[in-house]
């Protein structure tokens, strides 16, 4: 075998794009932040949010996954979701991996702070931060 450890900084650095099924969702969804592109300024795309998810079922969780529902309510109303639970998209969802796998038991509070910044040099790249 393969010594990979010097890896695995890299590897939970950065954000995976991909489709991710409904049943390997461990816990409940919440909203982080709500954006109304029509009106929002530059300064409100860095934000913090704290955030609560409810574990629904024993298991290993490897990372959090992130998606985002639109809405057009215009005179033509339009939704949709990227949600693991809804027809699969081309944006997929975003996950994020954990430095290290954490055993979770039904019914335990995640509490944490949801951070996204937009990049000083590259302004359409986001920095994202979860404790």
């Amino acid at each position: 075998g393969f010594e990979m450890n010097c890896m695995k900084k890299a590897a939970t650095d950065e954000a995976i794009i991909d489709v991710v099924s409904s049943d390997e969702v461990m816990t409940d969804s919440c909203v982080v932040k709500v954006l109304d592109i029509g009106r929002i300024s530059e300064q409100e795309l860095d934000f913090e949010s704290d955030f609560t998810l409810e574990v629904l079922r024993d298991g290993l969780c490897t990372g959090f996954v992130g998606y985002f529902d639109v809405e057009f309510n215009g005179d033509a109303k339009i939704a949709f979701s990227c949600s693991p639970s809804a027809a699969t998209t081309h944006w997929k969802q975003t996950i994020f991996l954990l430095p290290k796998p954490a055993q979770l038991s039904q019914g335990l509070l995640i509490k944490g702070k949801f951070g996204c910044r937009r990049h000083v040099v590259h302004r359409r790249s986001l920095e994202i931060s979860i404790s």
